[in-house]
């Protein structure tokens, strides 16, 4: 718990220096890298590419430490522009890079302070005792070594405090931006939730509107007999599936006397029936107004034209039947019934 309460006081602050926001801070510090790290990284590599005489381990030194400013110049331009458009990745970047910065400013510092410490030791004892003879030159030799050694700590210190500080400043701005960022998405999510939830009772109340049904039967099992069970009644029984033996014992209801029409009004079975009873009456009596006489069977007067032509061709006289035709006898033979042969 008590973790818990110096993560949150240390991290979780939106304010710097007691009432200025972070974001205004990170703007400031980018602004600092940015022209800082340009002109420190033009001296460097200027330095380098200008002295061919340097000797190859001051040379090492000097291209490591132009590489890191322009580092930081690159990355003091990411965070400069992720801060004004609140761009989290390029805060991130920034932050990562500033972290590895201030660890590289410490051993750096440290490896300078020895130098310093070893240097200004051995020249307070060659220089100084060792040249200069008068006491109180000596004491003011050493005095001199020693505060150079102090001024150069007193720097140090004071930057690698505030570069400390800024990178501070930089971790709350990205878990300000975090935290922004996951509102919104949680908010967004909130409002997907809340329309999906409101397609979903629209939906539900058109189809209940539409088929009679609540939203309820939705979630109930499909049971087939449902439909006959409320349509008979509870009276309706249904036998054992499995038994065999029995059936089903449905009792059907009445059908009702009075029905509603679709156009208003009421009516009856019975009353339907006489109405079309006299129809078909009123019918027949218009059918057998168009007839003057009584109604004859068309097969009764084909069968008697079929019998008159029978009879007609029986009882004609045998003069009106055509005779075979007549021949003349002209062959002598004819007569008496032998033939003539013909010369």
């Amino acid at each position: 718990m008590p973790k818990l309460y110096l993560k949150e006081v240390i991290f979780g602050g939106q304010t710097f220096c007691c009432c200025l926001p972070v974001r205004l801070g990170v703007i400031c510090m980018s602004f600092l890298g940015i022209l800082f790290g340009g002109v420190l990284s033009i001296v460097l590599w200027f330095e380098v590419a200008h002295t061919p005489n340097m000797e190859s381990s001051d040379k090492a030194a000097f291209v490591i430490a132009g590489l890191v400013q322009t580092v930081l110049l690159v990355a003091s331009m990411l965070g400069f522009i992720g801060a004004i458009v609140r761009k989290q990745v390029f805060v991130q970047m920034y932050a990562y890079i500033i972290y590895v910065h201030f660890v590289i400013n410490v051993a750096v510092a440290g490896y300078l302070l020895y130098v310093v410490t070893h240097f200004s030791s051995t020249a307070i004892e060659k220089a100084c005792q060792g040249t200069v003879q008068d006491a109180g030159a000596q004491e003011q030799c050493s005095d001199f070594l020693r505060t150079g050694r102090g001024i150069f700590i007193a720097i140090a210190a004071i930057v690698l405090i505030t570069e400390l500080y800024g990178a501070l400043i930089v971790a709350r701005y990205v878990r300000q931006i975090k935290g922004e960022k996951r509102t919104a998405r949680h908010s967004r999510l909130q409002v997907m939730q809340e329309n999906e939830f409101r397609m979903r009772n629209r939906h539900s109340k058109g189809l209940s509107s539409a088929s009679g049904t609540s939203p309820a039967d939705f979630s109930r099992d499909f049971d087939p007999y449902d439909d006959v069970d409320n349509h008979h009644g509870p009276s309706s029984s249904r036998g054992n599936l499995g038994g065999g033996a029995t059936r089903d014992s449905h009792q059907y209801e009445r059908v009702p006397d009075v029905e509603d029409g679709y156009g208003g009004g009421s009516w009856t079975h019975e009353r339907i029936s006489e109405e079309e009873k006299a129809r078909m009456k009123q019918l027949d009596e218009e059918a057998a107004s168009r007839y003057e006489g009584p109604l004859r069977n068309p097969f009764e007067d084909e069968d008697a034209g079929k019998d008159a032509n029978i009879s007609t061709h029986t009882l004609s006289s045998p003069g009106n039947i055509d005779g075979l035709p007549k021949y003349a006898l002209t062959d002598p033979g004819a007569q008496t019934g032998h033939p003539t042969n013909s010369s």
